[in-house]
């Protein structure tokens, strides 16, 4: 199984925090949380078979365009 996402990589910056009522509830930065969904959202576009289960291996090879790329 081979998935590829086109998307431009976002740093998972630490969470935020608020105060609800006599607790805290941490959330995620909205450029994290925009980035998740719609990682989420090529994912199932991608693979639509059941959830895999068991021990499972993954090789995540992650490229990034060269500078001569960005100029052009």
């Amino acid at each position: 199984m081979k998935l590829v996402f086109e998307i431009e990589p976002v740093e998972q910056a630490r969470p935020r925090a608020t105060r609800m009522g006599r607790g805290i509830r941490l959330y995620d930065p909205k450029k994290v949380s925009v980035y998740k969904k719609q990682l989420g959202m090529m994912c199932r576009f991608q693979y639509k078979q059941a959830p895999l289960a068991g021990p499972l291996l993954s090789l995540i090879h992650i490229s990034e365009p060269t500078r001569l790329q960005l100029i052009s």
